[in-house]
């Protein structure tokens, strides 16, 4: 086995690092496949000692002949790598002697499997590590019987479960050398099911004595709970029925079908540790079961969409005429209909290669249709297709920066009453309401190349852009989009969108209430669209879907046909501000304050879907707000918020490399003896010490949309990139950042920071010691850093919190005000690596499998360090 070469995969400012079988910070890798790992081997010692190797102990086995339980013992040889200390090592199984106490209602003793098919033990070339143990029937501590039928005890008291013990241990290869703690570890079972035998039942249940956390699904037939005398987590089966597992498959991406079954427990900084295996049987006689794992997490379920040859280079578009003829282009040709070379309305039209599904690594397309017969909306829209005709209008488009667009041609609205459309107003002249004109279009997600719909997704959101009006030739149109089985819509605080609902169908829609043009820049990310274009745009959420459908049209005076684009993207950070007037984006507006569409210091700010907390598969977000009031540092400390003034600053951004960043207007020092700021040193004239100027944010990571805290995380960091200094007019700025709550902090050895703790409140700060900006490249990997960028990096490690404070300042001597941006994320920088990648499937890699926050579900954006307020 190789040692683990992370991959790396950026979902907004977080940064995940992926291996393979990989554990937190990719300290080790575990792995049982003998095909990813060929030095991997099984051997075992029976209870004389004598030694065997193989794949499977045979069928049968005890430890008085081939076997190795329970007075022998098991080990995987060379099952992980330790890639700090470059060293394989094994993993070492025995029947725990004497076993741990759990609960009165739970017997532990090994009983060897006994049928022609069972074994102590196996491993696969797949990658799965299985145990055997034979469940004897349980019984009823007051005597009584254990009912066949439901396996309860007939006088209603708990039945006495079956269970064996194992002793597991991480040990130096070919030794019985303990390893050094790993941090983070996962162990993850398979096909904990039930059964009916022989007319009784059964229900396994597995067990880790140390897990801190455990996880199952959301389709679980598991109950999770807890053996109260000892705290052990568990997981027991609910159903006495079979849950179908394959385990020809990765156990990183389990089939959809066998999800109910699965549980995973997390330890931390562990090398040894328990697990109870077992079951509540009816079966009159032992019913050998198998239970299987890995020491890895099933990925999640999320899904990329990228519609940017540049970002995703597997992307390209297709689409069929009517004929069935195939063309293949960026764009179908001007005026072409579905039988001059076009696609609509008969024909078809796919986005090939445009996303990625994490749950099972399919790449798939996005296939577009003509809805025939459209869906009903309302009796005000006509919906029927039509095709634009003028020479510079398509039926469809998609561009390098990520816009996907469809055409269609907008043909003069009519009046139910038969009167006419007034032609500067577009209204009906008797005051009736007008008949708007729209094609509507089936949305789909297949596997690549194929018709055969995608599994679910979850939370998916399209956004259309350029959403407007315009006069033609003196009449008017009003462009709008619905998007059916939306269960949310969104248009921004500045929009000239009126948002709305078709009430005999339900579906959401957005209209434009102007006619006049939005001025739209296309050449830019769809995920950061400029400020103007806001007013025009509108997002449509939704749920668990890989089909839907999406209306496009608009109310007409103009009188001829009107060729219309709508421009799309399947994306969306969000902020508040302290009106509640929610807007989202990639930056808060420059120069924007919480009364004029910015976020601080009376509003809040949210990234949406940061983050994947496996021990209870929720998805949550980054709520952050200005502390009020803050905290108190330090009589050298003067805390209070400023928001940035520039025309080139901003609150808040995010980029697509993986950084976060805060804006702060740092105001002036000053000396509390009443003594002047020197300019050229930006200390105090007696040498008295200045006071900093620094502004407190609450970080609270909190379950999607809500503002309910997660549970504590374990251990995580943030790190702060581009803490340095500057010299503006004359005067000098030395930034500092603090961490209330953290247990350690780090800066190089090249570092140009000071280490240091505020006495008063404890919390540990990095401060620049000279006045020079450090280069910083922001268009990298945050976890990859330049090293001409290490001086001025600095890292902060939490333990068990979801909730801490961040302090952001500086001392200054320059005259005015001096917007500053801080820049972070929640990951250790690591030595710099090459990535390469020629495919879409390479580029975005199967679903992260430790640590136990992760990034998941964020729209990969594009802004520029040049956004940050220092830049």
């Amino acid at each position: 086995m190789r040692p683990c070469r992370p991959r790396l995969l950026l979902f907004a400012w977080l940064t995940v690092r992926v291996a393979g079988q990989c554990s937190r910070d990719d300290i080790v890798s575990i792995d049982f496949s003998s095909t990813s790992n060929p030095s991997v081997a099984l051997e075992w010692t029976n209870a004389a000692g004598q030694l065997f190797t193989g794949e499977r102990i045979p069928f049968g086995a005890t430890d008085a002949d081939s076997g190795a339980f329970p007075g022998g013992s098991l080990r995987w040889k060379n099952v992980g790598y330790h890639n700090v200390d470059n060293e394989f090592f094994d993993l070492l199984v025995t029947v725990s002697d004497p076993p741990s106490y759990y609960s009165d209602t739970v017997n532990v003793q090994y009983w060897s499997p006994r049928s022609s098919a069972a074994t102590q033990a196996l491993f696969t070339s797949f990658g799965f590590a299985c145990l055997g143990f034979g469940v004897r029937p349980s019984t009823c501590a007051s005597g009584a019987n254990v009912q066949l039928a439901t396996a309860t005890c007939s006088d209603g008291s708990t039945p006495i479960m079956r269970a064996a013990e194992f002793d597991f241990r991480f040990v130096q290869a070919g030794t019985t050398t303990a390893m050094a703690p790993f941090g983070t570890m996962h162990t993850t079972f398979y096909d904990v099911d039930g059964d009916v035998v022989n007319g009784g039942l059964v229900f396994e249940f597995v067990s880790v004595l140390g897990a801190t956390t455990r996880w199952i699904d959301a389709t679980s037939t598991l109950q999770p709970s807890v053996f109260s005398q000892s705290g052990a987590l568990y997981a027991i089966s609910t159903q006495s029925v079979n849950v179908p597992t394959d385990f020809n498959v990765n156990p990183a991406t389990p089939s959809d079908a066998s999800l109910p079954a699965i549980s995973y427990f997390e330890l931390q900084d562990l090398t040894e540790f328990k697990v109870l295996l077992g079951g509540r049987s009816s079966i009159p006689n032992q019913n050998d079961r198998g239970y299987c794992f890995s020491m890895i997490l099933p990925e999640d379920r999320s899904v990329l969409i990228d519609f940017s040859s540049e970002s995703n280079p597997g992307v390209a578009m297709e689409w069929t005429d009517a004929t069935g003829t195939v063309s293949t282009g960026e764009r179908i040709p001007f005026g072409a209909t579905d039988t001059t070379g076009g696609a609509f309305p008969g024909g078809s039209l796919r986005w090939k290669n445009v996303g990625y599904q994490y749950s099972n690594g399919e790449i798939f397309d996005l296939l577009v249709t003509v809805s025939d017969p459209p869906s009903y909306y309302s009796d005000t829209v006509n919906v029927q297709y039509w095709s634009p005709q003028s020479s510079a209008a398509t039926q469809a488009l998609f561009t390098s920066f990520g816009f996907a667009c469809l055409g269609f041609g907008v043909r003069p609205s009519t009046c139910a009453s038969g009167a006419n459309v007034q032609l500067a107003t577009a209204t009906c002249s008797d005051g009736s309401t007008p008949i708007m004109r729209a094609a509507e279009f089936d949305f789909r997600f297949v596997q690549a190349g194929t018709t055969t719909a995608m599994t679910p997704f979850g939370t998916m959101y399209t956004t259309f852009y350029d959403v407007d009006g315009d006069v033609v030739n003196g009449g008017l149109v009003f462009e709008f989009v619905s998007v059916l089985g939306a269960t949310t819509r969104w248009i921004d605080a500045t929009s000239t969108l009126q948002a709305g609902v078709f009430s005999a169908s339900g579906a959401l829609y957005a209209i434009s209430t102007q006619s006049v043009n939005v001025p739209t820049d296309f050449n830019v990310n769809p995920a950061t669209p400029s400020d103007a274009s806001l007013p025009a745009i509108s997002y449509f959420e939704l749920q668990d879907l890989t089909e839907f459908k999406v209306l496009l049209g608009g109310r007409s005076s103009i009188p001829n046909q009107n060729d219309r684009g709508y421009c799309f993207s399947m994306v969306l950070p969000e902020w508040t501000d302290a009106t509640g007037t929610v807007s989202t984006g990639e930056r808060i507006p420059f120069g924007a304050t919480d009364t004029t569409g910015g976020a601080f210091p009376g509003g809040s700010l949210r990234w949406k879907n940061v983050g994947y907390q496996y021990s209870n598969g929720e998805i949550f977000d980054l709520l952050v707000t200005v502390s009020d009031p803050p905290s108190y540092y330090s009589d050298t400390v003067n805390v209070q918020y400023w928001s940035p003034q520039s025309s080139a600053a901003t609150q808040a951004l995010f980029t697509s490399f993986g950084f976060a960043c805060l804006g702060f207007g740092v105001r002036p020092s000053t000396c509390a003896s009443g003594a002047n700021v020197q300019l050229a040193t930006a200390t105090c004239s007696d040498g008295s010490t200045p006071i900093m100027r620094a502004a407190e944010f609450d970080f609270r990571f909190v379950q999607a949309g809500t503002t309910t805290a997660m549970a504590p995380f374990g251990t995580m960091h943030t790190t702060f990139y581009d803490v340095d200094g500057d010299v503006v007019n004359g005067g000098i700025a030395y930034e500092f950042v603090s961490v209330l709550g953290a247990l350690s902090q780090w800066t190089g050895p090249s570092s140009t920071l000071q280490e240091g703790v505020f006495s008063a409140s404890g919390a540990l700060y990095a401060i620049s010691t000279q006045s020079v900006n450090v280069p910083t490249n922001f268009n990298v990997n945050p976890a990859t850093p330049s090293d001409a960028s290490l001086p001025a990096i600095s890292y902060f490690e939490l333990q068990g919190v979801s909730e801490f404070k961040v302090l952001l300042g500086g001392r200054s001597s320059i005259p005015d005000q001096n917007d500053r941006g801080y820049c972070f994320s929640m990951v250790l920088p690591e030595p710099t690596a090459t990535i390469s990648s020629t495919t879409f499937a390479s580029s975005y890699t199967a679903a992260p499998v430790a640590p136990s926050t992760v990034a998941t579900s964020i729209a990969t954006t594009s802004f520029t360090a040049t956004s940050v307020a220092t830049t």
